[in-house]
């Protein structure tokens, strides 16, 4: 019996179970032949079994050191796997035999990218482009690539190319994001439009193109992208035997339970709409990250605060945070910019001068952190203004510089802190959102390809009533808000 040709056949005809027995028996019969554990170690790592494929796909390699295909299938299973080193060590040790294996070229460059060595991952995929001009996905990294490494025209020039040559969803959604980068706002929605065109659920071209509505204040179209998150982003929605609220009538003793997600920044901003949320329901609650406990505490008194959701009884509903958005019906007429946090007492800052806070990093976490963070030392010329006395508002980073260090704590800390500043700047990170809800003057050292939150052109914002913007004129350039910052202070 042909247990090998059988077992191709069920797994071209997605009857992977079946597949794996059969060439299992193949292996009984002929445990020799490379190709037969090659072939297993495909279809295993299809069902995900992980350990089981790389086992095969080894044993391919020990009968046949120069199978190609079994050392990029195993280097593939080894990156499931979370062993990128040894992923790599054998996608190198078959580019040393086979320089112009496209693939290979492309699988390193992908392990590149995950690594942010955006310049070796470009070198790779120019490579794979070399050895196979016609591979798109190649032509697809390196354009993102180049994005990576804010070459912008070319980006728009690769993706333009291999967008038309290969249609396909994805390769028009990162043509959105490079025209985006670029501020040409207009490109950037005709290109989702055009990879919704292609794959109408798309949920991260609707999620994006959502985010793009509301920079552009379409607040009731942007919303709704917006709900598109947990699907376009891969997350999962929290846990909970309740009733997901949608924003229906509910008997008054319906009682709710808000889940965080997200930032930090971003639930201090959406804190604002749980009052309004007492208005529906008898009771309010928030699971509440422990960094924002005591000051949510003290400023939303009706509202009680979970360290934790361990137990939902006594609740109804529940919903994610970032929804109230698009349940309470939000837009700029309902915002009125006024201050809705409470900071405690705390010593006063006994220097003279304009006492200034100042944060200039977000969390290392966020994927786009380096285009909205300031390189440190890139922030010299502040020390050189007169009649400043500094204050660091960035916790758990140690600087050089005549910044006076504050001691670390939660945000009630750092919200007492603040209200003892006469002016906090800060990039687009939690420390703008914590001013602004405390009603404190703070301006915002905002990237030139804004954040969603904070629209585009506009110096002010409807969100804070005490926020001012200074925008960068170049996307990566930072001299010319820091000098516009300097003359700021000087009045």
């Amino acid at each position: 019996m042909d247990w090998h040709g059988q077992g191709i056949a069920a797994a071209r005809a997605g009857r992977l179970d079946e597949a794996v027995a059969l060439l299992r028996h193949a292996v009984k019969a002929a445990p020799k032949d490379a190709g037969v554990h090659a072939d297993l170690g495909l279809t295993l790592a299809r069902q995900s079994d992980w350990p089981a494929a790389q086992a095969a796909l080894s044993r391919s390699l020990e009968l046949a050191p120069r199978h190609s295909a079994a050392r990029l299938n195993l280097a593939n299973v080894l990156r499931k796997m979370g062993n990128d080193d040894a992923a790599r060590d054998q996608l190198e040790q078959l580019l040393r035999r086979d320089p112009h294996h496209a693939p290979a070229r492309f699988n390193l460059g992908n392990l590149l990218k995950d690594h942010q060595d955006w310049s070796a991952a470009e070198a790779q995929y120019r490579q794979a482009l070399l050895a196979n001009p016609d591979h798109q996905e190649a032509a697809h990294g390196l354009g993102n690539m180049l994005l990576q490494q804010n070459r912008l025209e070319e980006a728009v020039a690769t993706l333009q190319k291999t967008a038309k040559a290969s249609p396909r969803p994805a390769a028009w959604h990162d043509l959105g994001n490079v025209y985006r980068a670029a501020g040409q706002w207009a490109d950037a929605r005709a290109a989702y439009c055009q990879a919704l065109n292609l794959k109408p659920d798309f949920a991260l071209s609707r999620y994006v193109l959502g985010t793009l509505d509301l920079q552009e204040g379409n607040w009731h179209e942007g919303w709704q992208g917006y709900e598109m998150r947990f699907e376009a982003l891969g997350r999962p929605l929290p846990k909970s035997r309740l009733l997901r609220w949608r924003g229906e009538v509910v008997h008054r003793s319906a009682a709710l339970l808000v889940y965080p997600e997200q930032g930090l920044g971003d639930l201090i901003q959406f804190a604002r709409f749980l009052p309004q949320l007492r208005e529906r329901f008898g009771r309010v609650a928030m699971v509440c990250p422990s960094s924002l406990l005591r000051l949510f505490q003290a400023s939303f008194p009706d509202i009680a605060f979970l360290a934790r959701a361990e137990d939902e009884t006594g609740f109804s509903h529940f919903i994610p945070m970032m929804s109230l958005g698009a349940l309470l019906g939000i837009t700029e007429a309902s915002l009125d910019g006024r201050p809705y946090l409470l900071a405690g007492e705390s010593s006063a800052l006994s220097v003279n001068g304009l006492k200034v806070g100042l944060a200039w990093t977000g969390s290392p976490a966020q994927a786009d952190n380096r285009w909205r963070s300031i390189p440190f030392d890139e922030l010299a010329p502040f020390w050189h203004t007169p009649g400043v006395a500094w204050f660091s508002l960035q916790y758990g980073v140690e600087a050089d510089a005549p910044l006076r260090k504050l001691p670390d704590g939660d945000f009630a800390d750092t919200a007492a802190l603040i209200s003892q500043l006469d002016l906090v700047l800060t990039v687009c990170t939690s420390i703008a959102h914590l001013a602004g809800g405390l009603g404190r003057p703070v301006w915002l050292m905002s990237r030139f390809d804004a954040d969603w939150r904070w629209q585009n052109e506009r110096v002010d914002s409807p969100w804070y009533g005490s926020l001012r913007i200074y925008r960068q004129s170049q996307r990566a350039q930072w001299g010319g808000l820091i000098a516009d910052v300097q003359r700021g202070l000087g009045t």
